[in-house]
């Protein structure tokens, strides 16, 4: 397994070839989500607004840090929603020139969280980065989040993609790293089933 390098985080990854591990026209992508997983019901709007679910399902109304935003989708929809204190990193030059959020900056998701205090964000999200971590960097990446996190951290993760260019391992795997309490983890595969770490 090998995952990409900051540089492969280009326009070619965000906008280009699919096989390479990247979106295709991401910004069409969130609203287009069901051509691509056929998994997805009819009722898959939560998923294609991942703001919705947050804001509805767990009540979020505090400050939270996306890690991986991409282009800001989900925290411009939370902008939008009212929820201001939002913040979003990712390691990509070109997807934070060209964030629809406010907010946004590049750095290396260890070494941004570093410069943050104790439970400075009432939550953490991510959505499909934490497979784009290396294995060595996983245990100080989740201690830093579960330092950085107030109240919980929500994670979607992809545990179907291709293992050439990402970290793949099944839902028990994640499960058993050491996340703070109530960290909330939902495979992109089933959506409507998460996981509690206690």
């Amino acid at each position: 397994m090998t995952v990409l390098n900051v540089s492969q985080y280009d326009e070619s990854y965000f906008e280009g070839d699919v096989g390479r591990g990247g979106y295709t026209s991401y910004s069409k992508w969130i609203k287009t989500l069901s051509k691509y997983a056929p998994y997805e019901s009819s009722k898959g709007d939560t998923w294609k607004n991942p703001a919705a679910r947050l804001v509805k399902h767990y009540k979020i109304n505090g400050s939270l840090l996306e890690l991986g935003c991409a282009y800001g989708h989900t925290l411009k929809q939370l902008q939008d929603a009212d929820i201001k204190d939002t913040h979003g990193i990712d390691v990509s030059q070109f997807a934070i020139d060209n964030s629809v959020a406010s907010n946004t900056v590049v750095g290396d998701a260890i070494e941004s969280l570093k410069r943050y205090e104790d439970n400075k964000f009432d939550f953490i999200y991510s959505a499909e980065f934490l497979q784009c971590i290396n294995e060595k960097d996983l245990p100080p990446l989740i201690s830093e989040m579960n330092r950085v996190a107030k109240h919980r951290q929500f994670h979607i993760i992809n545990i179907a993609v291709s293992p050439k260019y990402y970290n793949i391992k099944n839902m028990t795997e994640w499960i058993n790293y050491q996340w703070m309490s109530n960290t909330i983890l939902v495979p992109i595969t089933n959506i409507q089933k998460e996981y509690i770490v206690n």
